[in-house]
């Protein structure tokens, strides 16, 4: 879907920049670093005016494969194409910095309706919401192309009509949030399991932001430290190296937050700015009670739903409730889940339900269980009937624990 950028041009000061004016002069093949091109030259075949081609531009951080470029861009029979930087400015639409060391490729003698279909083809190819394009046809006009494919943190919605998934972390006050796999923090250092859990309690604006925050940008020191332990203390930080330095472990969070957002956080915090600073950080900073704290607080306010089976789902026509909290009264929000998930698509054949308490959660001193054979601790209704295996009408007709 294309989207113009439209001028901002202010009549009472006629030597004003417009943002289009702008644009054009911002995107520009003349004296930008070049990395591979491919052009038969103006001798073999003649481009007409309505087929002048022009330049996509990727966002700041798009992982894109020089391969796959070419091998889209060939399928359209172009002229020729260059793959650079071309992007002079800084320019920031819809949660995408385009920057000047955004990816940029120009492709020559296709029309501006296949270069907007090529545009749409490395969207997804390089999972990208939208790229920028400047048309060489189109009086040199710059727009957006946006893929119509939802963000990966649209989906933490509790409308009953988007809930198609087995598995999923409800949240005290009954939001449920899809997930393709369950998010436990790792506890090894590394903060990328609790990364991870932070990335969701921002994405579904949940109880302790301050402290997800910290933890995501004491998790990008970890990540830049590594990827640079060799610089200097005078290594500034701007903001590729820093999305450089997390892209390729931010990429396997499912509710991973927008590049925008993950600088604002790092910047918010200004913990540190340049190696010397990060390194100081990092020696100061208690990873350990970070760790603690961000997986107390995701277990507390998460419990963890998967139907099928208890860890993965074999199709059993059973619903396994995971908790990890202490002291939380989860009667209410289980019973009210459990209503809307007979009418999931993916729950109609729903038959049983097991409540216990998740094997890697801390020990519940208080917590009134029937230890199984194999050591599962399973929750009692009021009248001392374990949630084991229950059949869900029979669940749905009791009174439930506090």
């Amino acid at each position: 879907m294309k989207r113009n950028i439209k001028p901002n041009i202010n009549i009472d000061r006629c030597n004003a920049y417009s943002g289009t004016v702008y644009m054009y002069a911002s995107i520009s093949v003349d004296n930008s670093p070049i990395f591979a091109t491919n052009i038969e030259g103006a001798t073999v075949r003649t481009v007409p005016d309505d087929m002048k081609g022009g330049i996509i531009v990727f966002p700041l951080g798009t992982d894109a494969v020089l391969t796959d470029i070419e091998r889209i861009a060939q399928k359209y029979d172009p002229v020729g194409w260059t793959i650079g930087r071309f992007f002079k400015g800084l320019y920031i639409k819809d949660g995408n910095n385009y920057h000047k060391f955004s990816l940029s490729v120009e492709i020559l003698g296709v029309s501006d309706d296949t270069l907007i279909e090529i545009a749409e083809e490395f969207c997804k190819a390089f999972n990208q919401k939208s790229v920028l394009i400047k048309s060489y046809s189109e009086r040199n006009s710059v727009f957006v192309v946006n893929v119509d494919a939802p963000s990966k943190t649209d989906t933490c919605t509790t409308g009953e009509s988007k809930m198609q998934g087995v598995a999923f972390h409800l949240r005290q006050d009954g939001k449920i949030v899809p997930v393709t796999a369950h998010i436990y923090c790792s506890g090894d250092g590394t903060l990328m399991g609790e990364a991870e859990a932070a990335e969701l309690i921002l994405a579904t604006r949940s109880e302790g932001e301050h402290l997800a925050k910290q933890v995501l940008d004491t998790w990008m020191g970890l990540r830049i430290n590594k990827r640079y332990s060799l610089a200097p203390d005078t290594l500034p930080f701007d903001d590729y190296l820093i999305l450089q330095s997390i892209r390729s472990a931010q990429d396997l969070m499912e509710h991973r937050l927008e590049d925008n957002w993950m600088l604002a956080i790092h910047n918010e915090c200004n913990n540190y700015s340049n190696m010397g600073e990060l390194r100081k950080y990092l020696k100061a900073v208690d990873i350990n009670a970070l760790q603690a704290g961000i997986t107390t607080l995701f277990d507390q306010e998460f419990c963890r739903v998967r139907y099928g089976g208890i860890y993965d789902s074999h199709g059993e026509p059973e619903l396994w409730i995971r908790i990890s909290s202490i002291g939380v009264s989860w009667a209410d929000t289980i019973h009210e889940f459990v209503i809307k998930a007979k009418k999931f698509s993916t729950m109609q054949n729903l038959d049983y339900i097991t409540i216990c308490r998740d094997r890697a959660a801390r020990e519940d001193m208080d917590g009134d269980y029937l230890t199984t054979a194999d050591n599962l601790k399973v929750y009692k209704a009021d009248d001392g009937t374990p949630y084991l295996h229950m059949p869900i009408d029979e669940y749905l007709s009791k009174v439930h624990m506090n």
